[in-house]
């Protein structure tokens, strides 16, 4: 495993605490290094709720500039 990159969370912004995500140098799995001691905070039960069709469009909407960060990368034959 080698250290692939440090990051804090700016998804949800739950805390400043930078997180060492590792990578397999075999077979290319990241994971994080070490999870949180406090993993409620990061996944409170608003997390765990399935939002209505009106809602998940309205996230999906501000989501969308994660999508066209990534484009680039995909395969010419998926979608």
């Amino acid at each position: 495993m080698v250290s692939l990159l440090k990051t804090k969370d700016h998804n949800r912004k739950i805390s400043e605490k930078e997180f060492v995500y590792l990578q397999c140098g075999s077979c290319g799995l990241i994971s994080i290094s070490e999870k949180p001691h406090d993993l409620g905070k990061y996944y409170s039960n608003e997390y765990y709720q399935i939002p209505s069709l009106g809602k998940l469009i309205k996230i999906a909407q501000a989501e969308r500039f994660k999508i066209e960060m990534v484009k680039k990368f995909k395969h010419p034959e998926v979608y």
